[in-house]
């Protein structure tokens, strides 16, 4: 098994972090007035002024707020929790990273061998440092979506509380009730009033549990995948060279321009792989962008690999090295962008000017995921 099996782990990271799980968007579960913070006493009230009957009518909407009564705070830490378990991956994948630049003037099978088992190490952190980073969001989305309900569902009993004690009291002051006994006016607002607010809340109450529900299943698949995932890497990490079969190259003079005079020298010694040329299209604004993804005629690629901007994700993802000292990786993702744009522009072009696009574009998004 390799890293493009978890392919599927980053995409569902992914998923939990665009918030696509949260049905109707969170503009569907708004912050809420807070008006209901106290409404038992607003219920104790229903009871004191003879209205004790109107809490039964209000059954629904003190059920929802039972079942969504949550401890929000907890979970806030909770998530802060996987937070921090994240920061840590990240943090060990930055080591790693390193690692395989201090042996950048070695050579060797072995340390070959081990330099790409440390390479794949780093890919597996990131990988799962933005699996549990996903987590994280999701606890603290998920318990902010359920606070919000339960706020709502409370303003919903609070106003109609209020409403049915200024109803009564309006109603004892003209003579409509007597006695202290509710008018068939009183009892018929109250009654309206209950129908509407369980109107209004119940498709946001079922919102938020069609919400968990999906999401729910979004992160079972994620925790299966960290599992297996940590799992290989547990694997990688028992894989260590044998002694005394890497040999340390000549070190060079330390060049401040990371080469020799008018000429950049690569900062890894490459496969002898040829150099990329950018497709022949028919657009010329999609001709522009792929000029700028490949390496112009006459320059040195610095980096092992075809010259393209993708070996330059690769390596800087890799290593964490700036190639040329420019980021390679931010102008892949103004590349991808810029691809994305023309496609979305450009329905109707040329077949092949598409496929090409497409084609330079899925290998900017493999590249900048790390794989």
């Amino acid at each position: 098994m390799t890293l493009a099996a978890f392919t599927e782990t980053l995409t569902i990271a992914a998923r939990v972090k665009s918030g696509e799980w949260i049905q109707g968007g969170s503009e569907a579960f708004p912050v809420p007035s807070g008006i209901g913070t106290h409404i038992s006493g607003l219920l104790g009230s229903l009871a004191d002024t003879g209205l004790g009957w109107a809490v039964g009518l209000m059954g629904p909407l003190i059920g929802w707020s039972d079942d969504l009564r949550n401890d929000a705070e907890s979970a806030f830490e909770f998530a802060d929790s996987w937070k921090q378990s994240a920061s840590v991956l990240q943090s060990v994948a930055v080591q790693y990273r390193r690692r395989v630049f201090d042996l950048s003037e070695m050579s060797g099978q072995t340390i070959s061998a081990y330099r790409n088992n440390a390479a794949q190490l780093v890919h597996g952190f990131r990988i799962q440092g933005e699996a549990v980073s996903a987590v994280s969001f999701a606890i603290r989305a998920a318990a902010t979506l359920v606070k919000n309900v339960h706020g709502t569902v409370q303003d919903a009993i609070a106003e109609v509380a209020s409403s049915a004690v200024r109803s009564h009291a309006r109603s004892l002051t003209s003579g409509a009730s007597i006695g202290g006994v509710a008018s068939p006016a009183v009892i018929s607002q109250i009654s309206m009033d209950v129908a509407a607010a369980t109107a209004r809340v119940g498709p946001m109450v079922a919102g938020a549990v069609a919400t968990l529900a999906f999401l729910g299943a979004l992160l079972r698949a994620l925790i299966e995948g960290i599992k297996a995932l940590g799992k290989w890497m547990s694997r990688q990490g028992t894989k260590a060279p044998t002694r005394g079969a890497g040999k340390p190259q000549k070190r060079t003079k330390p060049d401040t321009n990371n080469g020799v005079r008018g000429r950049k020298r690569p900062l890894q010694s490459g496969s002898r792989t040829p150099i990329a040329k950018p497709p022949r299209v028919a657009n010329p604004k999609l001709q522009n962008i792929l000029n700028s993804a490949y390496l112009r005629t006459g320059d040195i690629p610095l980096v092992g690999g075809n010259g393209s901007l993708v070996s330059a994700i690769k390596f800087e993802l890799r290593t964490g090295i700036k190639v040329g000292g420019k980021d390679h990786v931010l102008k892949g993702r103004n590349t991808r962008n810029a691809l994305r744009n023309w496609l979305r522009l450009n329905k109707a072009a040329d077949p092949t000017d598409i496929q090409t696009a497409q084609k330079l574009l899925n290998e900017i998004e493999v590249a900048l995921n790390g794989l």
